[in-house]
């Protein structure tokens, strides 16, 4: 399923267009989806989350922001591209936000451990930088 949506919220916040392949997105046409979480009832019918990789950068309102946030065009927003993958890798959503600046921060939290993936690739480039 493809859509652009808005929060609900007194002041338009985020457009979203979110596109699902086909298999999780015919799953929910059966769901509404303002009851509540679209993982929690993908996963309810069989979806194994893996990772997801978030891109956030800055761009001007195009057209359809203008639209839907009331913003003048150009304006500054804030995007999250997301692409989110299955345990086995297998792409299942797409999905490109745009936010308000004046209304929305994001916050990024980072754990002391590095995941094995990210520590193998600095030891790598690290080892390689010591060798004369």
């Amino acid at each position: 399923g493809d859509h652009r949506d808005l929060h609900s919220s007194p002041t338009r916040r985020s457009s979203d267009l979110t596109t699902f392949v086909e298999h999780y997105g015919r799953m929910l046409f059966d769901y509404d989806c303002d009851s509540g979480s679209i993982y929690g009832y993908l996963i309810s019918r069989g979806l194994d989350v893996g990772v997801a990789r978030h891109v956030i950068d800055a761009v001007g309102a195009d057209e359809t922001d203008v639209h839907l946030l009331g913003l003048p065009p150009g304006a500054p927003l804030l995007r999250e591209r997301r692409l989110a993958r299955t345990a086995d890798s297998a792409p299942f959503e797409y999905s490109d936000d745009r936010y308000r600046p004046d209304i929305v921060t994001f916050a990024i939290d980072n754990q002391p451990r590095v995941p094995p993936m990210l520590q193998r690739a600095y030891e790598v480039r690290h080892r390689a930088k010591e060798r004369p």
